[in-house]
């Protein structure tokens, strides 16, 4: 994955979101790219990336059941703060 890929997903989870957006992400070099984190620095408003600590990167993906899409939440009305208690309650009996 690019740099340039990487903005333009974000781009898209920023144009489906109702409100302020949090993505959680591993440290692949373009998500820590310098483009990317000048496009962040601008979005501050609408987008905020968490940093999954060192330790999450050795959990399988297919156990982290996040379903934290903007269409997702849209979808469900669900908010933040039950998304992330139900992803919490998902690992950590993976």
């Amino acid at each position: 994955m690019k740099a340039e890929k990487c903005i333009d997903f974000l781009k898209h989870l920023v144009s489906e979101a109702s409100g302020k957006l949090i993505v959680f992400t591993d440290r692949h070099p373009a998500h820590e790219a310098k483009t990317v984190e000048e496009w962040l620095e601008g979005r501050k408003s609408q987008i905020e990336v968490e940093w999954l600590a060192l330790f999450t990167l050795k959990v399988e993906l297919s156990q982290i059941k996040l379903g934290m899409t903007a269409g997702f939440m849209r979808r469900t009305g669900r908010d933040y703060a039950s998304l992330a208690s139900d992803a919490f309650a998902t690992i950590m009996t993976a």
